[in-house]
């Protein structure tokens, strides 16, 4: 062996060692295609059985929006977070109504489900000395009445402080949007079968704005008595009930009319609203 090797034992040593390696080698990437083998009939075997769900790349797809959808609602609420705080901090009126606006298209046009936790946020505003941000919030208490009409219940007492304010701007437009909240109060409240004490309570103070309106028609102010005449005649078309001959405004469809009320309603007296 040492002639063969040059008469040199430690080659033969580097030799030994260089195809033990080698060799070692090629054992652990058999052991791996093992493995890999193993894992690939094991999965097989899965998709294989009768109670396998396969997920397909529709699926996929689904896991992806759905989580792309809760990160886009975290977004938005970080988004408005940001936006309150920035207002509160603001002294230039229109800065703060225009920061206020943002905060209102986030909530009620593009992530209405932020609107419960947020509502009370902006409410608050009605203690605003501007009174266009004042009139903001009876903006944004009828645009959350139209998205969903129980809020009614949880706004109706702040539109009733709005409505007893000392500017007459503020008050004009808490006249305009009790058009649309009557109408959003009488449809909820008829659909409550057994209405909780909050729900009466709420519409006592509706049936009292409502009087308080009809009563302004004398009023020095045009605005008001003008405001005061379009709701009587909206009391007239929700009051009335409706046949198959009668006018439907555009775009009132699908409004509340006497008719739908149900006769024997714990709250709604439908002799008495019919006088009306």
């Amino acid at each position: 062996t040492q002639s063969t090797w040059g008469g040199h034992p430690r080659i033969l040593y580097v030799y030994w060692f260089v195809c033990l390696t080698q060799l070692n080698d090629r054992i652990k990437l058999l052991n791996d295609n093992i493995n890999i083998y193993g894992q690939v009939v094991m999965a097989a075997d899965a998709i294989m059985a009768p109670d396998a769900k396969v997920l397909t790349p529709r699926c996929v797809a689904s896991n992806f929006f759905q989580d792309d959808e809760a990160s886009q609602q975290t977004t938005t609420r970080e988004k408005v977070v940001e936006l309150l705080n920035n207002a509160a901090m603001m002294s230039a009126d229109n800065d703060k109504l225009k920061t206020l606006h943002q905060v209102l298209e986030l909530i009620v046009k593009k992530e209405p489900t932020l609107l419960d936790s947020f509502l009370e946020d902006v409410i608050a505003y009605q203690q605003d000395k501007s009174p266009e941000i004042r009139k903001f919030v009876v903006v944004f208490i009828e645009e959350a009445c139209k998205v969903d009409k129980g809020f009614v219940i949880n706004t109706i007492m702040n539109l009733q402080i709005l409505f007893r304010d000392h500017n007459v701007a503020v008050r004009k437009r808490v006249m305009q949007a009790f058009m649309h909240i009557y109408r959003c109060a009488l449809e909820w409240i008829a659909n409550q079968r057994d209405p909780p004490a909050s729900i009466i309570s709420a519409w006592l103070i509706v049936q009292d704005m409502q009087m308080q309106i009809c009563s302004m028609l004398d009023s020095e102010n045009a605005g008001i008595r003008s405001n005061a005449i379009r709701f009587i005649e909206c009391l007239i078309l929700v009051l009335s009930p409706r046949t198959v001959d009668s006018e439907i405004p555009k775009g009132r469809e699908r409004d509340i009319s006497l008719d739908q009320i149900p006769k024997q309603h714990p709250i709604l007296k439908y002799s008495e609203l019919k006088q009306l």
